[in-house]
């Protein structure tokens, strides 16, 4: 693998999510069977800032949650926290993954609102960041489209390893990455 400069994700960030409510709508919640890019039915948007109606009481998934944004002081600015930039970004710890060759972490980024990924500021952000790790993106109603990003020779490594085991929807989103 090429040589690739870090973008640590292990720098303890002490941020908060402020404002930010992007998890409680983009992200499906398995203990309260809420599907991906709707509203948490106890997202409380009645209030000047919205807050989950339930925050001490949330559930297991919700308390364990933390963008890539929260998690890490290096990834990024003020204005690279999901509700301003457009996308959510969720690390995905590879250690455990079928797919080890891919790097230490993958994340899945999730457009917060519909055409965040092409706005010019997420777009850059998102090229950034691709230089150092694969990127699955995800966006519109029910995931209809996906997109890959990262370094060519990740990319090249997972679409061979998907070719292998025949999975053709994945190696379509992949070779993509390509065009």
């Amino acid at each position: 693998m090429s040589k690739r400069k870090k973008l640590p994700l292990a720098q303890r960030a002490s941020r908060s999510c402020g404002e930010c409510v992007a998890c409680c709508y983009v992200l499906a919640i398995r203990d309260l069977k809420k599907p991906t890019g709707e509203d948490c039915k106890h997202l409380d948007r009645s209030k000047k800032t919205a807050c989950c109606s339930i925050y001490a009481e949330r559930p297991f998934d919700c308390q364990q949650y933390e963008c890539a944004w929260l998690r890490d002081a290096g990834f990024g600015d003020t204005w690279h926290r999901p509700d301003r930039l457009g996308v959510l970004f969720t690390p995905r710890d590879n250690r455990w993954e079928v797919v080890p060759f891919a790097g230490p972490t993958t994340l899945i980024a999730h457009e917060t609102r519909p055409g965040a990924f092409e706005e010019d500021q997420a777009a850059k952000f998102m090229k950034h960041v691709a230089g150092h790790f694969l990127i699955f993106g995800f966006h519109g109603p029910l995931l209809a489209k996906c997109r890959a990003m990262g370094p060519a020779d990740m990319l090249t490594a997972v679409v061979k390893w998907c070719e292998d085991r025949g999975l053709s929807d994945l190696t379509r989103i992949l070779k993509g990455a390509f065009a």
